[in-house]
């Protein structure tokens, strides 16, 4: 099962999100992950991560696409950097 980190233990917020995310179908755990079963929007990037990972995550360097390119990669190639 998905282990939550300490630090994310103390942060009621995501932890509730989380529950009700499992309670309402939203996230069900596929193996060793959860998978989301619809789009749902979070306010940041590393929000997301935290919440999938269990822990303290930079989501910019952790969300990649199938070509395993990073989030930060993809925004600076936007960007034209």
């Amino acid at each position: 099962m998905v282990q939550v980190t300490p630090s994310l233990r103390q942060l009621r917020q995501p932890i509730e999100l989380r529950n009700d995310l499992i309670g309402n179908g939203v996230l069900v755990l596929d193996g060793e992950s959860y998978q989301f079963t619809q789009d749902y929007v979070f306010t940041a990037p590393s929000a997301a991560s935290d919440l999938i990972l269990g822990g303290s995550s930079n989501g910019r360097l952790v969300w990649k696409d199938a070509k395993d390119r990073t989030l930060k990669e993809l925004q600076q190639v936007e960007a034209g950097r």
